[in-house]
């Protein structure tokens, strides 16, 4: 069946939950800020790039609204498709001793990146909220788009783990 990957078992919760800990606990592991690092990184970004193109470009408001709101969407696209990728390959000792569908890891290590995603957004809710951007109808139009990308983030990195 086509959608036999949505049947998940206790024993592939069980998986899931504990390749979603290590990917996200992995990440930030030999970093010093930790998981601070997942808000310094955009934020430094978008600081930069909004005084670079201020400057540049005085006719844009609230430009950092749009670059981080980018920036979010790409860095989530980017990483979650790489992780996807690499995930068999890390993952090859346990494919060895136990018999798991292969995709749990990929979309395993998808939503340890979505977590990353989520502080992005609560971090871009922020600069929403100081920069007074209109915040009720982003949130509004932005739940769909937001799932489209999830499962192309999905679709991608399933064809890329092969």
């Amino acid at each position: 069946m086509a959608l036999d990957f949505l049947k998940i078992g206790t024993s592939e919760n069980f998986l899931f939950t504990q390749i979603v800990k290590k990917n996200f606990s992995s990440k930030y592991k030999d970093s010093t800020l930790g998981i601070f690092w997942s808000v310094l990184k955009p934020l430094l970004y978008m600081v930069m790039m909004t005084v670079i193109f201020s400057t540049i470009f005085k006719r844009i408001n609230n430009f950092a609204v749009y670059f981080l709101s980018g920036y979010c969407i790409y860095a989530f696209f980017v990483a979650g498709t790489t992780i996807s990728m690499n995930s068999l390959k890390g993952n090859k000792t346990v494919l060895e001793k136990v018999h798991v569908s292969r995709y749990i890891f990929a979309i395993g290590g998808i939503a340890s990146e979505f977590i990353n995603f989520i502080i992005m957004v609560i971090l871009l809710a922020i600069i929403m909220f100081v920069t007074k951007a209109s915040f009720y109808t982003t949130v509004f139009y932005g739940i769909v788009p937001i799932i489209i990308l999830v499962f192309t983030i999905i679709g991608v990195g399933l064809i890329l783990e092969l």
